[in-house]
């Protein structure tokens, strides 16, 4: 069984959805913060296990976040990255991502706090 980082995913998926954050971090305006398009996608699958967890057929989330996170990856693979980081974050094809990335992380914190609560009546 792989070893997911569900706070890692959790981290990306909010740097992925949230579009202030691009403009100040992507872009280099923040000298104290710095990370990429390509720093972010490439964590949320290969640095958290997912990837490998999807290689071996292992759900993660259930079938509608494991399906929508695989949806996300290829939606992720559609943005060219060979640009300006101020070009990316304005690119149409981020709308999607975003509108995707902050689905996916609103569906995993839910189903986190059901699981709390159920566990905390068990």
């Amino acid at each position: 069984m792989v070893k997911i980082y569900h706070n890692i995913i959790k981290d990306c998926l909010k740097e992925l959805s949230d579009k202030s954050f691009q403009d100040r971090v992507w872009t280099g305006s923040s000298p104290s913060e710095m990370s990429s398009f390509t720093e972010a996608a490439e964590q949320l699958y290969g640095g958290t296990g997912l990837h490998f967890a999807y290689k071996q057929d292992q759900p993660v989330y259930g079938e509608e976040v494991d399906n929508l996170l695989k949806k996300l990856r290829t939606t992720l693979k559609g943005i060219p990255i060979n640009r300006h980081p101020v070009e990316l974050v304005q690119d149409e094809k981020m709308i999607p991502v975003r509108k995707m990335a902050a689905d996916i992380l609103n569906k995993i914190e839910q189903k986190e706090a059901t699981d709390r609560l159920q566990n905390k009546q068990a």
